[in-house]
C-alpha cells in the first residue's frame, strides 16, 4: 500500500468532514433558534427538528460515507430547565472509499437556545412619550401589516384538525383553497389527518408545525413605519 495515497486519501477525508460538519452547525444553529422562537417548551419535536436539517443537509455528503444510523439528534437535560433547548447531534462518518478498509468515526456537534416564552417590545427613543403615553402596535416578523390588538384573529389562530380527503371542499376565512406547507409538508405524503386554521393559508401534517405558531412583538406605533394597518383590527 503506498503510504502517499493513503496520506492523500485522509487529507481529502477531513477536508470534506470539516466542511460537512460546518453545515451542519449551520443547519442545527438555523433550524434551534427557528424552533425555541416559534414553539414552546412543551410543543417542539425532534423529529421535527431532524426533519428540517436533513433537508438543509440535502447533497451536502461529499467526500463521506455516514453510517448506517445517519444523523441523531439527543436532548440534554438542564436540571429541570425547561426554558432551555440543549440538543447534540450525532453521527458516525468515514470516507467514501478507504484503503484501510471501512473507516469509521463518531462525531458530535452540540446547540443550547433559551425557548422566547415571553412578550418583547421596542421603546422609541426621543419621542418625549412616557411609556404608559406611547401608543403600541402588534407585529409578526415577516408581516406586512401591524394590529391594534393582541387577540386579533390573524394573531390567535384558530387551529382544528380535518380530512385531507376533504381539503378540496375547505377554504379560510378569505375564501381561498388551504395549499401544502413549505416547511412540514415539504417532501411528504398527506396524511389522512391535517391541521389548518381558519384566516392560515396552508395545511400542515403535524400540529406542532412553526406555521400554525404566531410570534408576536410589541413595538411603538411610530416603529411601524411601512407597515399597514390589519384589515380587522387596525384604525
Amino acid at each position: 500500500m503506498s503510504f502517499f495515497l493513503l496520506t492523500v486519501n485522509l487529507l481529502f477525508y477531513f477536508f470534506y468532514l470539516m466542511e460537512f460538519q460546518v453545515e451542519l452547525q449551520f443547519a442545527l444553529e438555523k433550524e434551534v433558534r427557528k424552533t425555541v422562537c416559534q414553539t414552546v417548551p412543551s410543543d417542539w419535536s425532534s423529529g421535527v427538528l431532524l426533519m428540517r436539517m436533513k433537508s438543509e443537509l440535502e447533497g451536502k455528503e461529499t467526500g463521506i460515507t455516514l453510517g448506517t444510523g445517519g444523523i441523531r439528534l439527543t436532548e440534554n437535560r438542564n436540571d429541570g430547565d425547561e426554558e432551555i433547548l440543549d440538543v447534540t447531534a450525532v453521527f458516525e462518518a468515514g470516507p467514501d472509499a478507504s484503503l484501510l478498509g471501512p473507516l469509521r468515526g463518531r462525531y458530535l456537534q452540540r446547540c443550547r437556545r433559551r425557548f422566547w416564552t415571553g412578550q418583547s417590545y421596542i421603546e422609541q427613543r426621543g419621542s418625549g412619550e412616557s411609556e404608559e403615553d406611547a401608543e403600541y402596535v402588534y407585529v409578526t416578523p415577516n408581516g406586512t401589516v401591524y394590529h391594534d390588538r393582541r387577540d386579533c384573529t390573524y394573531l390567535m389562530l384558530s387551529v382544528r384538525a380535518v380530512s385531507s380527503g376533504a381539503l378540496s371542499g375547505l377554504r379560510n376565512s378569505d375564501g381561498d383553497k388551504y395549499k401544502p406547507c413549505e416547511t412540514c409538508m415539504k417532501g411528504m405524503t398527506v396524511s389522512e389527518i391535517v391541521y389548518i386554521a381558519d384566516s392560515g393559508r396552508r395545511y400542515h401534517s403535524i400540529r406542532n408545525c412553526s406555521g400554525l405558531n404566531r410570534w408576536v412583538m410589541k413595538i411603538a406605533k411610530t416603529e411601524a413605519a411601512g407597515l399597514g394597518a390589519c384589515t380587522r383590527c387596525g384604525r
